[in-house]
């Protein structure tokens, strides 16, 4: 008993040097050493699963905790890491779960995997329980963690703002997932000054630290990518795209900041650099990304393959990423449609993207609107009025909105169909009327309706129009005039009391008689100004005159003589002329050289023609294989006289 009770002594001693050492290597043979003398240890196999969690060995971990029969209360968190760091958070969450009187370590493991699940509610909840019954030196930790939660909330459209914890901004992650709120609800001025600030404290602390300039651009690299989306979304691409790139020059290591730099450059680009967004696109959509983004980015980065496929004109390919993108991510199945509706009308295959739109259903009211108005949009590109009418007539009687009433009126009108044009605007004035509510801004709609109604001969209904108008600003001229105008047809009273309340009108540096006299159909016509006939007033007075252009004096040659013909081949070339004679060369004008071919000579004729010659022997003959590239001769400058 002496010796086993000296030799576990000696084992964890040594367990214990190692530990502090951080060499878990030999630790886990110690480990191992002591399991095969006692394997009854169960502090030994806890240090072995310890040391397997530490060198990354989580497969291992696994088989060993199977293998050992182990309450599963006493190494749940061992359990529930081992599976959330293998990528399987539902069971890690599972073994959490069943733990009646769950730890400290238990409950921020269940708010990692909570946060992996995309479960953000219930992640938000857990942290702050944990934050309330914690004091240690990890709470900035955990605020920051809290911070990221708030900041997918508000991603995801789910943060009520009334919760939403107090900003603490004394550390760089928390200015960074600070920024991050702020960017996903639209404040990305706001977000992009956090950010810049959250840049120069993290340069500062890691230097501080004693990190090199690589590691340090390596920690920056994901705050500059967020920089750069905010730059993005103001519209200054430019600066945007150089961010982009100088971070994908570095290849940090995180493969993460990676692809989201490379997707929002290829958004940058659209269908333009072709080949620089296919290299940007293939580390957008690496396998390792499914555990490292959350869905919703990888959803956007499967959308933007969609489109880059159909920029490109690829469609069999476009309508296969289509089909994944909504097999994988239902919640971008409205973009998915939206982009095969395209590929088909494309093809002109208008009928079938038409059905296509109007087979697909959703519960978000906006999606299903913008999907059917995209077939309305088909439909009138094919010149389909009255099917577009039709789908225009189910949409309308929902909510009246403006834009869908504007336009179902201006293809009533298009098809002479006054009387449902007019039907459906009193309609929609009488909904708006009982509905003040309805959240919609109803300024532009009464002023269409007025014009509408005036425009029609019905000067009542567009007086219920314009006083709609008025009450929400009673100071507007423009409504008053109209007023004025609609009055004018049946109560010349009411018209004069609205024509007090405009502003006179300035008339003093003008000439009524001026104005009244000039005529305003000018085109094509001049006006000149005549003088007074005597006895007349010199006011004035234009008479209008047809303006004759003036016709330019012929140009004549200095020594021109009327008396002589002109000669009639004078527009011929001098070579082509009856009269023209050819010079001789001086240089051949005494010797009876001829211009034959070059070197040729009268007496050598018979020489080099090769039909008069006898046929030799083959003995000298050699066969040519190929046609001999021939250099082609320029013309010979000649000099020109009087030259140096």
């Amino acid at each position: 008993m002496e010796s086993s009770e000296a030799a576990l002594s000696s084992f964890y001693s040594e367990l214990q040097k190692f530990e502090k050492n951080n060499d878990y290597e030999r630790a886990l043979n110690v480990c191992e050493k002591l399991l095969e003398q006692f394997p009854q240890e169960k502090e030994a196999l806890h240090c072995k699963i310890v040391c397997l969690l530490q060198l990354s060995k989580f497969k291992e971990a696994c088989a060993e905790l199977d293998h050992a029969k182990v309450p599963l209360e006493s190494l749940a968190f061992e359990r529930a890491y081992c599976l959330y760091r293998l990528n399987e958070p539902k069971k890690a969450l599972e073994i959490i779960s069943a733990c009646q009187n769950p730890s400290q370590k238990l409950l921020e493991l269940k708010a990692q995997v909570l946060y992996r699940l995309e479960r953000y509610e219930e992640c938000y909840q857990t942290y702050r329980e944990i934050i309330k019954q914690s004091h240690d030196d990890y709470e900035d930790e955990r605020l920051s963690n809290l911070l990221a939660v708030v900041a997918s909330l508000a991603a995801t459209q789910q943060l009520n703002k009334s919760e939403t914890p107090q900003q603490a901004e004394h550390t760089y992650e928390l200015l960074y997932n600070t920024a991050c709120r702020l960017a996903a609800e639209g404040l990305y001025i706001e977000a992009k000054v956090k950010l810049q600030a959250a840049e120069k404290l993290c340069r500062s602390s890691l230097e501080e630290d004693g990190l090199t300039e690589d590691e340090i651009l390596d920690e920056l690299a994901i705050i500059k990518t967020q920089i750069g989306y905010c730059l993005q979304k103001l519209g200054k691409e430019k600066e945007a795209q150089a961010i982009y790139n100088s971070i994908l020059k570095l290849k940090p290591k995180d493969v993460s900041v990676i692809a989201t730099a490379s997707n929002n450059s290829v958004v940058i680009n659209r269908d333009q650099n072709v080949f620089d967004s296919k290299k940007k696109i293939r580390s957008c959509t690496m396998e390792i990304l499914e555990h490292k983004l959350p869905s919703r980015q990888r959803g956007a980065i499967a959308f933007n393959q969609c489109l880059f496929a159909l920029y490109n004109q690829q469609f069999d390919y476009c309508l296969q990423l289509c089909d994944k993108l909504q097999t994988n991510f239902p919640l971008m199945s409205e973009g998915a449609v939206l982009i095969k509706s395209i590929v088909l009308a494309k093809d002109d295959k208008v009928g079938e993207a038409v059905k296509l739109l109007k087979k697909f259903t959703t519960e978000k009211v906006d999606d299903q609107l913008k999907l059917k108005l995209t077939a309305v949009q088909l439909l009138l590109s094919q010149n389909d009025k009255d099917s577009a009418a039709q789908l225009l007539e189910s949409l309308v009687k929902f909510n009246y909105r403006p834009g869908i009433v504007s336009a179902l009126v201006t293809l009533y009108l298009s098809k002479n169909e006054h009387d449902k044009a007019t039907k459906l605007l009193n309609t929609a004035v009488d909904w708006h009327t009982n509905n003040k509510n309805s959240g919609v801004n109803l300024k532009s709609f009464w002023r269409l309706a007025a014009d509408f109604y005036l425009r029609e001969g019905n000067p009542q209904a567009a007086i219920s129009c314009l006083h709609q108008l008025l009450d929400v600003n009673p100071n507007n001229k423009e409504t008053i005039a109209k007023l004025v105008i609609a009055y004018a047809n049946f109560d010349v009273r009411k018209a004069a009391e609205y024509c007090e309340k405009l502003p006179p009108l300035k008339m003093d540096n003008v000439d009524v008689t001026a104005l009244e006299s000039i005529s305003w159909n000018t085109s094509k016509q001049k006006k000149s100004k005549v003088l007074p006939s005597p006895g007349k007033s010199s006011g004035n007075d234009f008479v209008e005159k047809v303006g004759k252009k003036k016709k330019r004096k012929p140009r004549l040659p200095k020594v021109y003589d009327p008396n002589i013909p002109p000669d009639p081949e004078r527009w011929l070339p001098k070579h082509e002329r009856s009269n023209y004679k050819k010079r001789k060369d001086r240089r051949y004008r005494d010797t009876g050289i001829g211009k034959g071919t070059q070197g040729a000579a009268s007496g050598s004729s018979d020489q080099y023609d090769i039909t008069k010659r006898t046929p030799t022997s083959g003995q000298n003959q050699v066969q040519q294989h190929g046609p001999r590239l021939q250099q082609r001769k320029l013309p010979h400058k000649k000099k020109k006289k009087g030259g140096r």
